[in-house]
């Protein structure tokens, strides 16, 4: 893989996520009112951080072989 490879990889990933960026920012926050037919359908979409949310470890299986130092 050469430099002009790298940088065309490199460019599609930054226009893949400001793509997705801008998805975002189109369906975030919005409001939807529909009428049809006599119903009347109301939806939101918001999109929100989850925060600091702690991350659980499941502890190691009392079977299982830990090799602290091993030999080469």
């Amino acid at each position: 893989m050469d430099s002009f490879e790298s940088g065309g990889v490199g460019a599609g990933i930054v226009i893949a996520l400001g793509l997705i960026y801008k998805i975002y920012q189109a369906i975030n926050h919005k409001h939807i009112r529909s009428r049809c037919c006599g119903r009347e359908i109301d939806a939101s979409l918001d999109i929100s951080d989850t925060g600091n949310t702690p991350v659980k470890v499941a502890p190691a299986p009392e079977n299982a072989a830990v090799i602290s130092n091993p030999e080469k």
